[in-house]
């Protein structure tokens, strides 16, 4: 079960002990990933980097001397997860619930839309609009708190029968193969009264993509793809988003089952999301491979295989690994 962020406002007065505004002690357990170094900067600036990077093996070490001789002037905002510090930020940062993201969305899309289940990343909100057995809706991200201040909002749509979920939550990830980013916003709200405006105005954005989906997926279904073709394009997705060749292979499969089609082989991506094995992930952690799967499958369905694939096979040329190379001759390992 995902663990419950916290914001606690004040000011570091040992490396594992924070002292509030009002003058209580909270304990840190750990500085997790890469919170110590966000807190030095703050605190000393860029030229920390430096001293860090000088200490090689011992930067452990170098990092707590700095944090215990630490003279932090102003009130900072430690994002904190079971005493463990997640990140650092300044008093001008917005943090954002993503509780409050959603109720907001809810808030504009009004009763109609209906709040949907899902293992992707953040809420599915559905429409009610069906085309050819497939719901339509939006997808919000409103990340976590250690994100600050990065809303995304995406197109979302999903295949009744089979309950395979295609995602534009993150498209623009795959900008450099010729893939529309518009079906996504990023938002940076840098002001509570800011969020609702800018989240109607994205929503507002994105149902008018939702409109274009029955004619992209009609296109699709006739556009065909050979097995090496469809190899070419997945294998190269996948590696995009750093997935590997199990995942690669597991879509492989199912596009076997698949008619050989554009619309195919972004269902077979779907279907992976939905209903592939995916490795167990720690207590707390989000497994990633739904999500990316169901990015890709989107980004499938938008791009023109035949200049899309010339950018593909270029971008698998200047990869290093093996796969890549195995990719090019359209073939799996």
């Amino acid at each position: 079960m995902m663990k419950e962020s916290c914001v606690v406002v004040g000011k570091l007065a040992e490396p594992h002990l924070i002292e509030t505004e009002q003058g209580d002690k909270v304990k840190i357990k750990d500085w997790a990933g890469r919170a110590a170094w966000s807190y030095l900067r703050l605190v000393y600036g860029r030229k920390v980097d430096e001293t860090i990077k000088a200490a090689g093996p011992q930067r452990e070490d170098c990092e707590y001397e700095l944090l215990r001789t630490a003279k932090q002037e102003r009130a900072l905002q430690f994002i904190m997860s079971s005493s463990d510090v997640l990140a650092v930020a300044t008093m001008k940062h917005l943090l954002i619930e993503p509780r409050k993201v959603y109720e907001t969305v809810a808030q504009i899309l009004g009763p109609t839309a209906a709040l949907t289940p899902s293992h992707l990343h953040g809420e599915t909100f559905l429409t009610g609009q069906n085309f050819a057995g497939i719901k339509v809706g939006y997808q919000v991200d409103g990340g976590d708190l250690t994100t600050r201040f990065a809303v995304r909002v995406g197109v979302f749509a999903r295949v009744e029968m089979c309950f395979n979920p295609l995602s534009w939550l993150g498209v623009s990830g795959l900008g450099r193969f010729g893939v529309p980013a518009d079906y996504e916003r990023v938002l940076r709200i840098k002001k509570l009264n800011e969020l609702f405006p800018r989240l109607r105005a994205a929503i507002t954005n994105a149902k008018g993509k939702l409109g274009d989906l029955e004619q992209r997926v009609d296109h699709t279904k006739a556009v065909s793809l050979s097995a090496r073709k469809a190899t070419v394009i997945n294998g190269a997705f996948c590696m995009a988003y750093g997935l590997g060749e199990k995942v690669i292979k597991g879509v492989m499969e199912r596009y076997e089952q698949e008619p050989k089609t554009q619309y195919g082989l972004a269902m077979a991506q779907s279907w992976a999301a939905q209903h592939g094995e995916h490795r167990a992930t720690p207590e707390g952690k989000t497994d990633r491979v739904p999500q990316s799967l169901s990015t890709i499958s989107g980004a499938t369905l938008l791009i023109d295989p035949k200049t899309a694939t010339p950018k593909i096979r270029a971008w698998l040329k200047g990869q290093t690994s093996t796969l890549a190379a195995d990719l090019l001759k359209g073939k799996l390992p």
